[in-house]
């Protein structure tokens, strides 16, 4: 792999998303989280400072990393087939990889950034004992959501390139939203458990306000859920470059 190849996909991915409506999802991405946050301090009695944490989390770290992923990484590859230029990245010494890394790159800054900007306004509007921690615990946060979940789209974004979007939302809601609640085994296979006992344990929240059973908790140490969030990445970034390179993909005037 090419580092000058990944870093020029990267720069004309930036330079062609400054668009009218790349820019109007970013505003939304950004202002849904502290919009969100102020009807519900207006509106709901007094929360603790544990649920503030919970709330913060599943709306940015979740909700608006999913949303800003799905609309960015999902279509790494559709985009290129209905654009007709797959052909020719694939015949370019390196061009399958560049473009991969240099997309999924792409699709973690642009998510990321919202997220954090979302964040920043959201804080003000939070009661919190320490804004301080709970600052560099989203932050954290943030960044192991679009780096893990960024890497599961982009795999999904390969392997059903031509309903990519489709498949991704399905497997959110069922996997990252339902299996991820379940209290057995196979939830620890969700990114969703990983994150949820990293901000259990970085904030110190009292499970015994949580209305979850134990074993969703993610009691496991923080470093098993690093390596594990580590772990997974890599093994989506690796089987999408292996699929790009052994699949092959018809655009839309050979099908």
């Amino acid at each position: 792999m090419n580092v000058r190849h990944v870093l020029a996909v990267l720069r004309f991915e930036s330079v062609r998303s400054i668009t009218p409506g790349r820019l109007l999802a970013c505003a939304l991405l950004m202002f849904f989280a502290p919009v969100l946050f102020a009807m519900i301090r207006n509106t709901a009695n007094a929360l603790s400072p544990a649920w503030w944490s919970v709330l913060l989390f599943f709306i940015i770290p979740e909700v608006t990393c999913l949303l800003g992923l799905l609309l960015w990484a999902s279509p790494i590859l559709s985009s290129e087939l209905e654009g007709k230029t797959w052909l020719y990245l694939a015949v370019r010494p390196g061009g399958k990889a560049a473009n991969l890394w240099g997309k999924y790159i792409s699709a973690v800054i642009w998510t990321a950034m919202s997220a954090f900007v979302s964040l920043l306004f959201s804080l003000s509007l939070v009661d919190s004992d320490d804004i301080f921690r709970l600052l560099l615990t989203m932050s954290a946060l943030v960044v192991l959501s679009c780096l893990a979940y960024g890497a599961l789209f982009t795999l999904l974004g390969v392997v059903f390139q031509k309903r990519a979007m489709v498949v991704a939302v399905a497997y959110t809601i069922l996997f990252e939203g339902i299996v991820s609640l379940i209290p057995a085994v196979i939830n620890q296979l969700t990114v969703h458990y990983h994150l949820r006992g990293l901000l259990i344990h970085w904030m110190a929240i009292n499970t015994a306000e949580l209305p979850l059973p134990k074993e969703t908790l993610g009691n496991e140490p923080s470093w098993q859920h690093l390596c594990f969030l580590g772990g997974y990445t890599a093994v989506m970034l690796g089987v999408s470059y292996l699929c790009i390179h052994v699949n092959e993909y018809a655009t839309a005037d050979e099908t």
